[in-house]
């Protein structure tokens, strides 16, 4: 299977850098150069992840990836946040937004393409999975990846909150601490940064609503845990 990815990226020079990084490890590469571009480009041709770039001619990259959560047909797709922007509150709004993962610039290519095929793998694994997952009026459809409270769907939800919400409803009610967490869902490439899986948690609480999303409880310390 050749999987294909779509980077949001205006400038020439880093378009040919991941254009030949990417080819290597047999992706295949689509590019849009602007914001407006890659919610088009991701809408019609269903990349099986995105590369956006935080600086766009003509909307933020923040912006575009909220457009992009808000439509049922590309709010599913991974979305790795590229920054030069070293600033927590910048990687905490990117990822409230809903980036799957971040990384800033200048960034190592071969840590690169190890985050990328780590989210495709769990996309792929978790993706075929059948079985539903049932906590009371909390129901999570692996097959589709689809998330209802009662008979209400939860629009939005990101592949890397699906995997999150499903690993606390099948562990549950055990909890979970912070590695294991980090180490499951991101893999062993992932960041350190607490704020990534604090911030996950915060926008699954929030798309849940109550009571469903005041489930998840916070042990202080240690992790998660789903009652």
């Amino acid at each position: 299977m050749t999987y294909k990815i779509l980077a949001v990226e205006d400038v020439p020079v880093q378009q040919k850098l991941l254009s030949r990084c990417l080819s290597l490890k047999g992706y295949a590469c689509v590019f849009a150069e602007t914001g407006n571009d890659a919610v088009k480009k991701a809408a019609e041709q269903k990349p099986d992840l995105i590369l956006l770039d935080l600086y766009l001619p003509d909307m933020d990259g923040i912006k575009v990836c909220e457009t992009l959560r808000s439509n049922k047909k590309t709010a599913g797709i991974p979305i790795i946040m590229l920054t030069a922007r070293g600033d927590v509150k910048d990687i905490v709004n990117g990822l409230k937004t809903g980036a799957d993962d971040y990384m800033s610039k200048p960034y190592n290519y071969q840590e690169l393409l190890a985050r990328i095929d780590a989210i495709l793998r769990r996309s792929e694994r978790n993706g075929n999975i059948d079985e539903v997952i049932k906590k009371g009026t909390l129901k999570l459809f692996p097959d589709v990846r689809k998330v209802m409270v009662g008979k209400k769907t939860v629009d939005a939800i990101t592949r890397k909150e699906f995997d999150l919400l499903a690993l606390l409803l099948r562990k549950s009610p055990q909890i979970l601490d912070i590695k294991y967490l980090m180490d499951t869902i991101w893999g062993e490439n992932a960041s350190n940064d607490p704020h990534t899986l604090d911030t996950h948690i915060y926008n699954i609480r929030k798309k849940l609503g109550d009571p469903a999303g005041s489930r998840i409880k916070s042990v202080y310390g240690f992790g998660y845990k789903f009652e």
